[in-house]
């Protein structure tokens, strides 16, 4: 039978990886590095962890990388290139990641957080409220008063007796009236009235109103059947 030896497939390391793998031959720490090359040893440990984001300027990185290049013995030109090479693909990915992962609303989210959309849009929000509040009072004005008939309570009764009292409650500032008669109401609105009945049907009509408010009109039908 044939065998097959296994192989240990070999993963492709990053400039980071590299500059870890060659420091670690040499026995040295991050720390003693740094320490012998006048550097900070999280900008060798960012070098290592090809951590972008966190690497000061270009120029500067340039610079701490030819100095660790040449410290691990490496070809410093080579590792410089290798460096922008795989820091361009980093940026590359990270933009499109970037691009992606925008939300749907971001166009909208931005407009809203413009400085003059917000401006224009409290300016709106003011004129909504005044015309709300031009439009609840002239309703008020316009609106007919509270007109409450507690005697009698049903729309239409039938009686046997000649006089019936009238009464309810309504608004303060109202002119009332009961069968086209004036009447007055005390300070709370509350409001009383004996009115004289015929035999048959009586049609009783109270009118509440204020000086430019529409009328509120209530009717009562009193049947008066046999007069006491």
């Amino acid at each position: 039978m044939v065998s097959f030896q296994k192989k240990k497939i070999a993963s492709i390391e990053s400039l980071g990886e590299k500059l870890s793998h060659h420091r670690k031959e040499k026995k040295i720490s991050l720390e003693q590095a740094a320490k012998k090359m006048q550097l900070s040893a999280k900008y060798l440990k960012f070098l290592e962890n090809d951590d972008y984001d966190n690497l000061p300027a270009e120029v500067y990185s340039k610079n701490f990388l030819k100095k660790y290049a040449e410290f691990l013995s490496l070809n410093a030109d080579t590792v410089i290139a290798l460096f922008q090479r795989e820091k361009q693909i980093y940026l590359k990915t990270k933009k499109n990641k970037t691009k992606n992962h925008t939300h749907f609303y971001s166009p909208l989210l931005n407009l809203i957080l413009k400085p003059a959309f917000l401006k224009y849009t409290v300016i709106f929000l003011v004129f909504i409220l005044v015309l709300f509040y031009l439009g609840t009072s002239i309703n008020k004005i316009f609106a007919p008063p509270e007109l409450i008939i507690k005697h009698p309570e049903q729309h239409s009764i039938i009686t046997d007796q000649k006089t019936i009292e009238i009464n309810g409650v309504t608004e303060k500032e109202v002119e009332l009236t009961i069968n086209d008669k004036q009447i007055l109401a005390d300070n709370d609105g509350r409001f009383a009235l004996w009115l004289d009945l015929q035999k048959g049907l009586n049609l009783i009509k109270i009118t509440a109103k204020k000086k430019h408010s529409r009328a509120n009109t209530i009717y009562r039908q009193i049947i008066v059947e046999d007069l006491k």
